[in-house]
């Protein structure tokens, strides 16, 4: 009741295919409900605009992004920012473009798929980073074995034991960072004590996404020292500059690049002091297991050696390192320019049950693949997709927000449903890296791209289980309820259907 919701949608897609399966032209609505306040809906709405195509090559595109005023509740920044509104919309209607040509919805995405060095719809050449979309959904769909499982799907025709059984997939492209949105910069405090204890302060936040430790493993890998040895200080404006809105895709690539600039400021302070311990070099020092090393001679110092030294010659091993995002540009009135210094991709696969006599969805395996330039923190990249696949079976299959005269009815989890334990299905995640120029060692971001898929692949599953296509969230089992074991599969909707995201 007390906090601010995700943006409800209605979004038109329409489009024009030539015979040999290739877009053409698209034509996109947007119309979101802002609820009473203005807040960041013009933003929540610009994201969708750029990315209305998805990760394809069409030529000619047009785009109307609108927020309305409304008696609804509050609106904010939700984990995707519009997208899981705006995916859910364009890859169920790729999945209807796919049958309208005749195709399976792999083989139709791949004729349209962005490549190296393609054109995107707002101008914007994609040539600095890795086009990873066809990889992504190469290595999702191998995994799930999408070729053969997806003729086996139901298709309102029930197997022996009852249940409608389907199988679908989405891909998604992301911009990272804020891009045009705003300012990406950062700043981050490497301040080495006496005793060779380190203090790290970042200018974006913890959340809860795992940002301690994917910046303390950065400097410790950096300066050589174990992460015992890094404190890691809680962001406070009145002792580090603003480093701007943490969210859920900025942390790792500004707070990471700032880290390491800080990290290396600090390695160009001792230079002068280790050259008269263990020599110079002209390849630089090397840092690891708590030493110091001179690669040509061989000879090395304790880092906590080497840190005594330097605070006997008066010296404050202290740096404030920076990280400025490349630069981008947006023409609001033409809709066109660079509105993303680099982009991520994904694509997620389920396979589920249908009970027609009850309408129950089960999600019984998911599998993820996301392409994140360098993986920090394996583990913890993994455990961003496992989180984001459930929050998204929660967008995709029961979180529905009852109001009436603008009050919320349901406040409470008895009446508002989340996934729970034993909805949880099998996961799978992959990791491809495909190292970026502009990030810490080549990482991008993960935190938004794994919860703007799950609501497309799970209503094109069960279009494929039921032969009915759903074109809200959530799709809850009292909108399947009834279906007869007998059911014809239901006649594919116009190309020009609406699609209603809630």
């Amino acid at each position: 009741m007390e906090s601010y919701k995700r943006h409800p949608f209605h979004i038109k897609y329409k489009a024009g295919i030539n015979n040999k399966g290739k877009l053409e032209t698209l034509d996109v609505d947007f119309l979101a409900d802002g609820g009473p306040y203005c807040a960041v809906s013009p933003f929540v709405i610009w994201r969708p605009t750029v990315q209305c195509t998805g990760p394809y090559v069409v030529p000619a595109v047009r785009c109307d992004s609108r927020v309305a005023y409304t008696n609804n509740p509050a609106t904010g920044a939700m984990r995707g920012f519009g997208t899981p509104q705006q995916v859910f919309a364009c890859e169920s209607f790729i999945d209807m473009c796919a049958e309208k040509a005749g195709l399976d919805p792999y083989e139709f995405r791949k004729i349209n798929f962005f490549r190296q060095g393609t054109t995107t719809h707002t101008d914007q050449k994609l040539s600095n980073h890795k086009v990873s979309i066809e990889e992504v959904t190469d290595k999702a769909l191998s995994k799930i074995g999408w070729k053969t499982k997806w003729k086996k799907c139901s298709r309102g025709n029930p197997r022996d034991d009852g249940l409608l059984y389907g199988i679908g997939f989405a891909t998604s492209y992301r911009g990272v960072s804020l891009g045009a949105e705003g300012n990406d910069f950062c700043s981050a405090i490497v301040n080495i004590q006496p005793d060779a204890s380190i203090l790290l302060e970042v200018g974006v936040s913890e959340n809860g996404q795992g940002l301690k430790t994917a910046m303390t493993h950065i400097l410790a890998v950096e300066l050589g020292v174990k992460e015992g040895r890094i404190k890691f200080l809680d962001t406070d404006t009145s002792s580090i500059t603003d480093g701007g809105p943490t969210v859920a895709s900025r942390g790792t690539i500004v707070g990471g690049n700032a880290v390491i600039d800080a990290a290396r400021r600090i390695r160009e302070m001792m230079a002068p002091v280790l050259k008269d311990l263990i020599g110079a070099s002209h390849k630089g020092h090397e840092y690891g297991n708590s030493r110091i090393t001179n690669p040509i001679t061989g000879k090395s110092i304790s880092f906590e050696k080497a840190v005594a030294a330097c605070h006997n010659r008066k010296m404050y091993l202290h740096a404030l390192g920076v990280f400025q995002g490349p630069d981008v540009n947006w023409d609001e009135h033409h809709g066109k320019g660079n509105a993303y210094f680099t982009y991520v991709y994904g694509c997620q696969a389920c396979e589920l049950t249908v009970d027609p006599a009850t309408g129950r969805t089960k999600v019984l395996n998911v599998v993820a693949a996301h392409e994140v330039g360098k993986a920090i923190n394996p583990q913890m990249a993994a455990g961003q997709i496992f989180g984001g696949i459930v929050m998204g079976m929660g967008f995709a299959l029961h979180e529905k927000l009852e109001c009436e005269a603008g009050m919320i009815k349901n406040l409470n989890f008895n009446s508002y449903k989340i996934p729970r334990t034993n909805d949880i299905p099998e996961m799978t995640a992959i990791l491809v890296e495909n190292a970026d120029p502009a990030g810490p060692w080549g990482a991008k971001s993960l935190g938004e791209p794994t919860n703007e898929l799950m609501g497309a692949a799970v209503a094109n599953a069960i279009y494929y289980a039921t032969g009915i296509r759903f074109t809200k969230t959530p799709i809850r089992a009292e909108d399947i309820k009834g279906i007869s074991n007998n059911r014809p599969s239901a006649a594919l909707p116009s190309i020009g259907t609406a699609c209603d995201v809630l």
